[in-house]
């Protein structure tokens, strides 16, 4: 079960902090949408997260559950995940206690950023989408998850081999893709039999501990979407 502990306390500048604690064993975390209305409602100024991109991205989709507008708080996040493709884009470290540091420097120095998202359906995505195989490989982590195994390097590695041989269907994929014509006057393009597609909206893709993955490597924040 996720618990949430509450707690408003006046700051040095009388700012009043709200800290909201969730604890889920294991498993993915899904945010209530209602603790983002009271924050919209209560016209926070900023939002932080601890944890990786999962996190982020539930948190994300919570403050935008009314669409963007000038009522949404900032978002600051201090990397915890495994990954943490979000955070080390925008240039943070991935040692938590450091990375705090250099958000209350830029906090106090009025420092802000925007970027621009993506969009799956209803659900908004910061760093990148994936479809197919992608996809399956992240069903697959989150089942390895929720049985209380970590998300290693080793483990994604192992998930990855095992999901390309033994579970996705390579030799009749479901996927069709149709790419706008790259010139006025030519038609649309459509790739069919694809069985991996990824969505970039920045680079790197991904990390393999410290090292980049980048099938995009021009994706980013404040440039479109990239295939």
């Amino acid at each position: 079960d996720t618990r949430f502990l509450y707690s408003e306390t006046p700051t040095a500048h009388m700012h009043t902090l709200k800290i909201v604690v969730m604890n889920v064993a294991g498993s993915p975390i899904t945010v209530s949408l209602d603790m983002f209305i009271d924050a919209l409602e209560k016209r926070l100024d900023l939002v932080i997260t601890l944890g990786g991109d999962g996190v982020v991205n539930e948190v994300v989709n919570g403050m935008l559950c009314n669409g963007p507008s000038d009522e949404v708080p900032l978002l600051a996040t201090v990397p915890g995940g495994s990954g943490n493709v979000f955070a080390r884009t925008l240039g943070l470290p991935t040692d938590a206690v450091e990375a705090t540091g250099l958000i209350l420097d830029r906090l106090r120095d009025g420092g802000t950023r925007t970027v621009g998202l993506g969009r799956a359906g209803q659900r908004w995505f910061l760093a990148n989408a994936g479809l197919g195989i992608d996809a399956e490989i992240i069903a697959a982590m989150e089942g390895h998850r929720q049985s209380g195994h970590a998300a290693t390097p080793a483990r994604y590695l192992a998930t990855t081999l095992n999901e390309f041989c033994r579970g996705t269907n390579r030799k009749e994929p479901a996927l069709t893709l149709t790419r706008p014509p790259a010139h006025a006057g030519e038609g649309a393009e459509r790739l069919e039999g694809v069985f991996l597609a990824i969505v970039q909206n920045t680079s790197p893709w991904t990390y393999f501990g410290t090292w980049p993955m980048s099938p995009c490597p021009q994706a980013a924040f404040d440039l479109d979407l990239d295939v």
